[in-house]
């Protein structure tokens, strides 16, 4: 359809998504689950929140920053997980560092067992959800793998996903 970068060739075939959007959605229902299950919770509520129409103009998140469950106010940061599911040789792109205190040393301490090499991006600002509570003055991280010439395209399967980068 119109929101596909295939051209003409692209037309009715199956744009399965996998890093785009599959890649942070599967890691948001994998972390609810832990917590869920977890035998020492955190003392902070956690919410686990999935937006449509980001795409279109970041309109679940959008619409949530308005019209919030918890108050915006008490909300610590807003973690945003949006294509982060190909390898990118060892390095992903943390932006956001710059909206909150502490944030980059939080990403440091939890990237000393990964090792990724980290692309800083101090910016709240982003073609994805979390700028709609960065404008509401949420601080935000958000991460990404980058773009790829399967980005909108029917070629963005799961195949092509690095299982090993995201654990």
């Amino acid at each position: 359809g119109p929101g596909s970068l295939g051209g003409a060739g692209a037309a009715g075939q199956v744009h399965n998504g996998a890093d785009d959007n599959g890649s942070g959605t599967v890691p948001l229902l994998e972390m609810a689950e832990y917590f869920a299950e977890a035998q020492n919770r955190p003392r902070r509520s956690l919410l686990f929140l999935s937006f449509s129409g980001e795409e279109l103009g970041l309109l679940g998140s959008l619409y949530y920053a308005e019209h919030p469950v918890v108050p915006l106010a008490d909300s610590v940061a807003m973690v945003n997980l949006d294509m982060v599911g190909r390898c990118s040789k060892g390095s992903l792109e943390v932006g956001g560092v710059g909206t909150g205190t502490g944030l980059k040393e939080v990403v440091q301490a939890a990237n000393a067992r990964q090792g990724f090499e980290i692309r800083w991006d101090a910016q709240g600002e982003a073609p994805t959800d979390s700028t709609s509570f960065f404008r509401k003055k949420v601080p935000v991280l958000w991460l990404f793998t980058g773009l790829h010439d399967d980005y909108h395209r029917p070629g963005d399967d799961i195949e092509k996903v690095c299982f090993d980068d995201l654990q």
